[in-house]
């Protein structure tokens, strides 16, 4: 039986920042493959929080005991979702969802590297363009390949400057196949005849591209487009093209704001580190 009514019933819930940057962990052991992750996560959060300064949302696929402890006792974000492993693209789902839907909220895999400004000046593109889906902080020539057909389509309409060329940094590229275990002489000459494409308007130049790895965007644009699955990480390439099909644009800044790190601490990547953290 119940006596009366619940007298929280019609009580506000708990009020979300109107920007919040969000992680997905996980890190089944720090073993074999992911002997050197534990750092590489930490040095992910820290320097997405220090260099945005907004609020932070961690879910954590799974994790195991060393990595859960370090954010509870340490790292101590705002808002903390310890979850058995459903996967990345349902726990972006699951946030997404949460949010109210005006929220500015980025997305961020658990192994990419920030620095200073790369929230704002995503922000500045996310403000700056209209109907913007996602914005990321870090490019790469190969993803000019996919999800760009409604942001070329946008600019030809809209009478913004569009220019093909190589703007990416050699040294970025190297970088990018570095992380992602590819031979870095092999990488360069397979995108060699490829072009980026750098838009311009309303005085902001961004890339004609979005990494799903790592975004900005508002909660209630993106939602439609996350999909349950049971699969841990894979999909990611049909969520961008989702975005696109939609009609949303997707761009990166011109600046290398974010990259990817990889699973391993290497001599570059922990002098990096030396003056990040």
């Amino acid at each position: 039986m119940r006596i009366g009514q619940n007298p929280n019933k019609q009580a506000p819930a708990s009020v979300f920042p109107a920007q919040l940057a969000t992680v997905t962990t996980h890190l089944p052991k720090a073993v074999g493959y992911h002997e050197w992750r534990l750092g590489i996560v930490q040095a992910s959060l820290i320097t997405m929080r220090r260099y945005s300064g907004v609020p932070v949302m961690v879910w954590d696929n799974g994790s195991c005991d060393e990595l859960r402890a370090w954010l509870i006792n340490d790292y101590k974000p705002d808002y903390l979702i310890l979850s058995p492993n459903v996967g990345k693209q349902s726990a972006r789902r699951a946030m997404a969802g949460m949010l109210p839907p005006e929220t500015i909220v980025g997305f961020t895999d658990d192994d990419m590297l920030f620095y200073p400004g790369w929230w704002s000046a995503s922000l500045d593109l996310l403000t700056g363009y209209p109907n913007v889906g996602a914005v990321s902080a870090w490019a790469n020539r190969v993803s000019f390949d996919w999800g760009a057909k409604s942001t070329l389509d946008w600019a030809a309409k809209s009478g913004a400057k569009v220019e093909r060329g190589h703007f990416i940094p050699t040294a970025h590229e190297a970088d990018y196949a570095t992380s992602v275990g590819l031979a870095v002489g092999e990488h360069l000459s397979r995108v060699a005849t490829r072009r980026d494409i750098r838009i311009t308007y309303n005085g902001l130049t961004a890339y004609a591209q979005a990494q799903h790895c790592q975004f900005i965007c508002y909660a209630n644009r993106i939602l439609p487009h996350c999909d349950y699955t049971e699969n841990a990480m894979g999909g990611e390439r049909i969520f961008d093209d989702k975005i696109d099909a939609a009609g949303l644009l997707r761009l990166t800044t011109t600046e290398r704001l974010a990259r990817h790190m990889g699973n391993v601490i290497d001599d570059k990547l922990e002098a990096e580190l030396e003056t990040l953290l």
